[in-house]
């Protein structure tokens, strides 16, 4: 499994994060806050961890 950990910007982490637990979407974590806003991590379709930031 590639451990690669990569991070995508978007206008609304809250509305993402929401959409991807209701979608059943592994590894979805609670929102904490960082230097970036809030932040999110979850695994991918082809099983990278990536992390959803918001402003």
């Amino acid at each position: 499994m590639d451990h690669r950990r990569d991070a995508v910007h978007v206008t609304d982490v809250v509305l993402l994060r929401e959409q991807l637990a209701a979608a059943g979407t592994e590894d979805v974590t609670l929102l904490q806050d960082s230097p970036f806003g809030p932040v999110f991590t979850f695994t991918g379709p082809q099983g990278c961890r990536l992390t959803g930031h918001g402003s």
